[in-house]
């Protein structure tokens, strides 16, 4: 009586299907799929991101609004600013540090990420994005009281003002234009009151067209 050849193929396939076959390997697999969960707050008190990473802040927060981008603290300690550039209306919002309270809210056309008090704190620079202006806001008491905007370039030329930088002396600002690859520097304190603005290149490279 002859028997069929059996060869170490054969054998690999059938250890294989039988693996495969095996009752609880299906249910196993399926056990072992990540659960998928839906961004936003969890009842844990974490965040889960569009990505599916959790964030698990310390302390306590403070909900102010749409897209928080930038923080600026006032010199004296006790005052936040937070800028929100989201799809919502961008605006300014100034925190009490100790209460925790939003005492105010600033509704601003358009701005991109530059937010810095200068010294003194009374007054607060935001950058105005594709308006191409830096906007000046004066600090009492919890509130900011909008002043003359400041325009860099025509807004056909394109250079969107975004970080923010103001000197010791409160007279001089410096704006970083992230399509321009330039700075701009703006003296304050000219002679007949009219901010004076030099553009300082970063590189070989033309500005980003309109």
């Amino acid at each position: 009586m002859r028997f069929p050849t059996v060869t170490v193929p054969h054998v690999l396939l059938a250890l294989v299907a039988a693996t495969l076959l095996a009752p609880g390997v299906f249910s196993w697999s399926l056990a072992e799929e990540p659960v998928r969960r839906t961004p936003g707050p969890q009842a844990d008190g974490s965040v889960v991101l569009p990505t599916q990473w959790s964030l698990r802040p310390i302390g306590k927060q403070v909900e102010v609004g749409d897209f928080p981008v930038n923080i600026a603290i006032h010199p004296d300690g006790r005052h936040a600013v937070i800028l929100h550039c989201g799809f919502g209306p961008h605006e300014l919002a100034v925190i009490d540090l100790e209460t925790r309270k939003v005492l105010s809210r600033t509704r601003i056309d358009e701005a991109f990420q530059g937010l810095a008090f200068d010294g003194t704190g009374n007054r607060l620079w935001v950058s105005g994005g594709a308006a191409e202006t830096l906007l000046p806001f004066r600090f009492e008491a919890g509130a900011l009281v909008p002043l003359e905007a400041v325009p860099l370039r025509d807004e056909k030329l394109r250079g969107i003002p975004a970080g923010i930088a103001v000197s010791s002396t409160a007279t001089t600002l410096y704006a970083a234009n992230v399509w321009g690859h330039s700075v701009s520097r703006v003296r304050l304190a000219a002679a007949d009151g009219v901010p004076v603005i030099d553009e300082l290149p970063l590189s070989a490279e033309a500005p980003a067209p309109a």
